[in-house]
């Protein structure tokens, strides 16, 4: 389960089987591997603090950190601080759809590496921002990612990330002639200005080419559907 071996001795598979697997937090049915929800928990403690970090990844806002180290670490939860990165961040992994991180106001793209586990010596300097998770963000999140690398995000793939990453690897495959070119047309020029502009990739995606490239519509689903044809329209000539 999440690519651990059954004689896998690492210290990472170790954790794993510690405090996901034994306590029920992360569950194995006809070989697919799955996150439980709080519900399904036998333990209430452990339910009441999964059932915490899960609307910490779900309710809309922004918030920091510190804001879900205080909840699961001070009464009546009280967990020790050792399990709170590997709880905390596999409740991104299981409930975080369309979640972006920032570290002193930056966009975080290590979210579950070492830096993660970093980010809890000072949870203060941390922001979590949950965005919109209806439908139409994460349909148009998925169809971004599927335009840049024909790839679509998997069932516990958080799409804002997943999306910014889509992209940056297409604009590594941009030659320096297409962007220089003057033949390139305007919406494609469009599009690699704003990139090179952006200082925040989920701002970017977000905001910025829905506002550019989506049209007059008030509806968000139409907006998104058209920077979605534009996007398409646009990738083609600025590459090769």
């Amino acid at each position: 389960m999440l690519g651990y071996a059954p004689d896998d001795s690492s210290a990472e598979a170790s954790i794993y089987r510690t405090v996901l697997a034994r306590t029920g937090l992360h569950v194995e049915k006809e070989g697919q591997g799955r996150f439980a929800e709080p519900e399904e928990l036998a333990d209430p403690g452990l339910a009441a603090a999964w059932a915490a970090i899960r609307r910490f990844f779900t309710e809309k806002g922004k918030k920091r950190l510190s804001d879900i180290v205080s909840e699961l670490s001070e009464a009546p939860l009280g967990l020790a601080a050792g399990v709170l990165p590997v709880l905390v961040f596999a409740g991104y992994k299981a409930f975080g759809r369309a979640v972006t991180i920032r570290s002193d106001g930056r966009y975080q793209r290590d979210v579950l590496g070492f830096a993660s586990t970093m980010m809890f010596n000072e949870p203060e300097l941390h922001e979590v921002e949950v965005h919109d998770r209806k439908g139409r963000l994460l349909r148009y999140l998925e169809d971004f990612s599927y335009v840049f690398t024909y790839e679509r995000p998997g069932p516990f793939d958080e799409r804002v990330s997943h999306a910014a990453t889509a992209f940056e690897k297409w604009l590594a495959t941009v030659a320096d002639g297409a962007r220089r070119s003057r033949r390139m047309p305007a919406n494609a020029r469009n599009l690699l200005r704003a990139a090179a502009l952006a200082q925040d990739p989920a701002e970017l995606l977000i905001k910025m080419l829905p506002l550019m490239l989506g049209g007059d519509s008030a509806s968000p689903s139409e907006r998104y559907a058209e920077t979605i044809r534009q996007l398409e329209a646009a990738r083609t000539p600025s590459t090769g």
